[in-house]
C-alpha cells in the first residue's frame, strides 16, 4: 500500500521553519461554490470526499483528517491514529476542526451544505466526481489539474495517461461486442436502473457499453424497474452494484436478483451478470484507483 504522508505541524512549529524545499505562496482556485485562496503545498488537509481521498492516496499527497466512518477498505490506511477523524461526510465535526487548524478543507456534495461554516475555519474547496459536466474522466482530470496547481512540488506529468488508456481499451472491447447492457443498483428489496444520461452514464458514454433499448428516468437516484421489465428487455449484460452491502441493508443483491425473471435473460444464461464492488462504484466514485478497479472488474466480460 502506498505511503500516506501525514505531517505533524507541532514538529514544524518547534523547528520554527517550513519543511525543507517546500515551495510557498498562494493560488486562487475557482470551483463550484466560489473562488478560494489556497496556500501552495498544504499539509494539514481535511477531506470529505472518498474519491478525492483516493486521488490523494494515488499521488501520495499529505492528508491530516478524513471522515473515518465512511472509509472503504481501499483507503483503510487512513484509519491510522495520526490521521484525525473529521466527523462524517454529512456532519463535519466543526469544533474539532477549528481546534485542529487545517490549511485546506475539501468537500463535495454530501458536505457542501457546510461550506460556509467550514470556510470560516480554513480555505475550503468543492471537488467531486461532478466537478465536470462532460464525463467522469474529465472530472478526474479537472480535479487532478486543480491539485497540480496547488501541489507544485509534486509530479503530475502524464497523470491521466494510464487511466485514459485503460478506459479506452475497455471501451474498444465493449463497443465491438455491442451487447445490450443494464446497470442495476440493488438497494435492499428494490432494483434501480441507470441509463445513458444518469449518474452512471460513464458505463455507456465512456466505458463503451450499449444500453438496452428503453428510455430510463435519468434521476440521480435511478429509475425503479420491475423484474418483469428486466425480463422483457432481455439484457445481454447486467452490471449489478449492491448499495445495501455498504449502507447496512438487509437484502443483498445476489439474493434479490435470484429469480426466474432475471435467470431467463441472455445475461444470466451466458454468465454475463457481474456483481461489482460497491466501494469503488458508490463510495469512492470519482477516484483514480477506483476507476481502474471498475475497468478491471468489467474487462473479463469480454474474455
Amino acid at each position: 500500500m502506498k505511503k500516506i504522508i501525514v505531517v505533524l505541524m507541532a514538529v514544524l512549529l518547534l523547528a520554527g521553519c517550513a519543511p525543507k524545499g517546500k515551495t510557498q505562496g498562494n493560488i486562487e482556485i475557482t470551483h463550484k461554490l466560489g473562488t478560494t485562496n489556497v496556500s501552495l503545498n498544504p499539509e494539514k488537509v481535511v477531506i470529505f470526499d472518498m474519491g478525492i481521498l483516493d486521488i490523494y492516496q494515488k499521488f501520495e499527497l499529505p492528508v491530516g483528517a478524513v471522515a473515518k466512518a465512511s472509509l472503504p477498505k481501499s483507503l483503510d490506511a487512513y484509519n491510522d491514529e495520526v490521521v484525525m477523524d473529521a466527523g462524517t461526510l454529512f456532519e463535519p465535526n466543526l469544533e474539532a476542526l477549528a481546534e485542529y487548524g487545517p490549511e485546506l478543507i475539501i468537500v463535495s456534495g454530501r458536505a457542501s451544505k457546510h461550506y460556509d461554516e467550514l470556510s470560516k475555519i480554513a480555505p475550503t474547496l468543492y471537488m467531486g466526481r461532478d466537478s465536470s459536466d462532460t464525463g467522469l474522466l474529465d472530472s478526474v482530470a479537472k480535479n487532478i489539474d486543480t491539485l497540480s496547481q496547488i501541489y507544485t512540488d509534486s509530479d503530475f506529468n502524464d497523470a491521466m495517461k494510464p487511466l485514459n488508456e485503460a478506459v479506452s481499451n475497455l471501451a474498444t472491447k465493449a463497443k465491438a461486442s455491442n451487447l445490450s447492457t443494464m446497470f442495476i443498483m440493488a438497494n435492499g428489496d428494490e432494483a434501480k436502473s441507470f441509463g445513458a444520461k444518469s449518474r452512471y452514464d460513464h458505463v455507456f458514454n465512456e466505458f463503451g457499453f450499449t444500453p438496452v433499448d428503453h428510455e430510463l428516468d435519468p434521476s440521480t437516484h435511478g429509475a425503479s424497474v420491475s423484474f418483469e421489465l428486466i425480463n422483457a428487455l432481455q439484457p445481454e449484460i447486467m452490471i449489478v452494484m449492491d448499495r445495501a452491502a455498504v449502507t447496512g441493508g438487509k437484502t443483498l443483491a445476489k439474493t434479490l436478483m435470484d429469480n426466474d425473471y432475471v435467470n431467463n435473460t441472455p445475461a444470466a444464461k451466458n454468465n454475463r451478470i457481474i456483481y461489482v464492488n460497491p466501494e469503488s462504484w458508490y463510495l469512492t466514485e470519482g477516484g483514480y484507483q477506483a476507476i481502474l478497479e471498475m475497468v478491471n472488474e468489467l474487462t473479463p466480460l469480454f474474455s
